[in-house]
């Protein structure tokens, strides 16, 4: 790609986030602030007295949003009041406050009650890059005749409230604020929905190989691998550290090789230390002047995304490691630094504004670059953002973590895992999960945690398995590894089930993990299947069913019916997994580990049924094919239908008693086999298997059909 080109390409990238922006994003703005304000310089805390008169201050009409509103040369003290009215909506619970952007501190009181306050002006510490956001309880609120009364020191320069906007939200609703509306998930490649692993423990090509080494010998589907930080020379130089990584490309060419994609981590920052930052610099491509800040991982500048020129070079860093033939970036969080408002080319940018041009620029560049590529980015994550959870915004978001929580199952262990993947899928990101065991932190992992979390995470979207200290299953012990080893299989066989579901949520808005009403921490994986989540060091829990008839995983004898209640015991081998009377399943089967095939199913579809009555499931080969399967049951006889499809297939159909007769409505051959073994090994045919109770179904696919069966 030469110089001219990608300068283009990044001023089209950039064109098109523009536009995606304008015509999308819909903030939910709350109730804007009205009427007029009043200011007065000097300083008295009787002004917070709410009976207080200032009908002979300075009068400010104010719009929705400050801007640069105060007087000049104002040094040291002033207030700013107003008198406003509520909607009665506003007053049914608790809110928030949003004020603005203020030079440089503030004391905030409503009704006479202080509710909060940024900066120290006795230390000489500005808090003017920051929006306050003032939670009141409703206790405070009143119908009509509120005051608020902004008690403002300014050091110098331009005093008083300067930029942002001025509203109240409800705090119920303070998670959508200023959240993007009815955004749809981009389409995910099919390779994600396998198991993915990493480690952060040596970072290096020797450590990388071992690692994917231990899981090929041990039989554990792989089919990503994250180079983690530190990989580059410095942060973010795109360029492979010798020390680290002393042959990237052959590296790269191996684990394609194997079947396994690679991503490599990065963020919108350049430390200081790069040898890349001072060209940066020079050029103007970093927001505020290239203001230091000190990040988690040193001390450096943030990419300004609203410049053409410098989105245009920072794309020809990243070529560099495109040109090793990468599938992605595992997108980490910097943009958390950015200051609430920032100096940019434009003129000025939000922060909010920012972290969607970061992310939605790694996206676009990301496929622009390789249709067949992924950003991996969070989507919620509470931790230290309690009021603002949500990261890269939903349609730029193929997939995506839930940051880093601790070794356990507490509130900042698993708990917290639960708690993010939970609301990421209420407010629709599809492709979800989290660190098997935890990133970091907390006790020494256990194998409780380690399995729990891993029976949970073979359900998610995306199976991830890696982190700070052990995360290797066969260092803990041999049933470790045996029951890893099934779960990790299990999600891979499931890939052709969530793919069609990744689709479905591309086209339709609907998430993949579909969180139930009743229960604590359950949920259904698409349509099929029900999950109860196992979230502490017991054995066994309350499972509530959701409506409908509900088949044990485990043992396919026993059904449950929803709304009903059971304790259910779950040892270390098994956890609470229930599929749907009526379910067809999508599965691609390799070996025998789970017991839905062997080997020879390798080359074909398998669909598990469970007949009842009447249901269906719509399987996506690829984005722009779909695969109709139908199942009409009535007990004497059972028809299942197929769009054609190019893939030969398997069905292992749960009846309780062999088929009368069972033949083909094209007529195509379809002979009844005696022997397992000549199941195996024949293309076409259908055998009964009776300690299982599953008729089995071999049949071309490519022109469509109808199985028949009498019973």
């Amino acid at each position: 790609m030469n110089k001219r080109f990608a300068s283009v390409l990044s001023i089209l990238i950039l064109c098109l986030i523009s536009c995606s922006e304008n015509e999308t994003e819909k903030p939910n703005h709350g109730f804007d602030l009205p009427g007029i304000w009043r200011f007065q310089p000097g300083d008295s805390l009787e002004w917070a007295n709410p009976e207080f008169a200032d009908t002979n201050w300075n009068a400010l009409e104010v719009p929705g949003n400050w801007e640069n509103q105060a007087f000049p040369r104002l040094d040291g003290f002033a207030w700013y009041r107003l008198h406003f009215d509520l909607p009665a909506e506003y007053l049914a619970e608790d809110v928030v406050f949003i004020l603005g952007q203020i030079n440089d501190t503030d004391e905030t009181f409503l009704n006479g009650q202080k509710i909060g306050g940024m900066g120290d002006s006795e230390k000489g510490e500005s808090a003017h890059k920051f929006t306050r956001k003032y939670p009141v309880e409703k206790r405070l609120l009143k119908p009509v005749n509120n005051v608020m009364a902004i008690r403002v020191f300014d050091m110098g320069n331009l005093g008083g409230i300067v930029r942002g906007p001025l509203r109240v939200v409800k705090k119920s609703n303070l998670v959508e604020y200023q959240r993007p509306t009815g955004l749809k998930p981009p389409v995910t490649p099919e390779w994600a929905y396998e198991p993915w692993i990493w480690e952060d423990d040596e970072n290096t090509q020797a450590a990388v190989m071992s690692l994917v080494g231990g899981y090929e010998t041990h039989s554990i589907p792989v089919g990503a691998v994250i180079i983690d930080s530190p990989w580059a020379t410095a942060y973010n130089t795109f360029v492979f550290d010798s020390v680290r990584y002393p042959d990237p490309q052959s590296m790269i060419e191996i684990l394609h090789q194997k079947g396994i994609r690679v991503i490599c981590w990065f963020t919108c920052m350049i430390n200081n230390d790069a040898p890349t930052y001072n060209e940066a610099r020079r050029r103007d491509f970093f927001l505020n002047d290239a203001e230091v800040f000190e990040w988690w991982k040193g001390k450096g500048s943030h990419i300004d995304y609203t410049n053409p020129e410098a989105v245009a070079w920072w794309h020809r860093q990243m070529d560099r490691v495109f040109d090793l033939n990468i599938d992605g970036w595992k997108v980490d969080n910097s943009e958390t630094y950015v200051p609430d408002f920032s100096k940019c080319f434009r003129g000025e940018i939000s922060k909010r504004e920012y972290t969607v041009l970061y992310y939605r620029d790694a996206h676009q560049y990301t496929i622009m670059r390789s249709p067949d590529a992924i950003t991996l980015a969070r989507s919620v994550d509470y931790s230290d953002r309690e009021d603002d959870p949500e990261y890269s915004p939903i349609d730029c978001t193929p997939a995506s973590w839930v940051g880093d929580q601790r070794h356990d199952f507490s509130a900042r262990g698993f708990g917290e895992a639960l708690r993010n993947i939970f609301k990421a899928a209420e407010v629709g990101y599809h492709f979800v999960g989290s660190d098997i065991g935890g990133f970091n932190g907390g006790p020494e992992l256990t194998k409780t945690v380690f399995l729990r979390w891993a029976q949970f995470s073979a359900f998610n979207p995306l199976m991830l398995n890696g982190g700070v200290g052990e995360h290797r299953p066969w260092k803990f012990d041999s049933q470790t590894t045996e029951v890893f080893r099934y779960y990790a299989t299990l999600h891979s066989e499931l890939v052709p089930y969530l793919y069609s579901y990744g689709i479905h949520a591309h086209r339709t808005g609907e998430p993949i993990i579909r969180p139930c009403e009743t229960g604590k921490w359950q949920f259904r994986l698409g349509n099929e299947l029900f999950i109860s989540v196992l979230h502490n060091q017991e054995s066994r829990r309350i499972v509530h069913f959701p409506e409908g008839e509900w088949i044990d995983y485990w043992d396919e004898s026993k059904t449950y019916n929803g709304p009903d209640s059971v304790e259910y015991e779950a040892p270390l081998l098994r956890y609470p997994v229930f599929i749907r009377s009526g379910a067809i399943l999508p599965l691609r089967v390799q070996d025998e580990i789970t017991g839905h095939g062997s080997a020879d199913a390798a080359q074909f579809l398998t669909l598990l049924v469970y007949p009842a009555a009447e249901s269906d499931f719509t399987y996506y080969p690829d984005p722009d094919t779909s695969v109709r399967f139908e199942s009409n049951f009535t007990g004497e006889e059972l028809v299942i239908g197929f769009d054609a499809i190019k893939t030969p297939l398997i069905f292992r159909i749960h009846l309780n008693q062999p088929p009368l007769e069972l033949k083909l409505k094209s007529g195509s051959d379809l002979p009844a086999l005696e022997t397992m073994d000549a199941w195996k090994s024949a293309e076409n045919g259908w055998l009964y298997d009776g300690p299982k109770k599953k008729l089995l179904v071999k049949c071309p696919g490519e022109n469509g059909d109808s199985i028949l069966a009498k019973f």
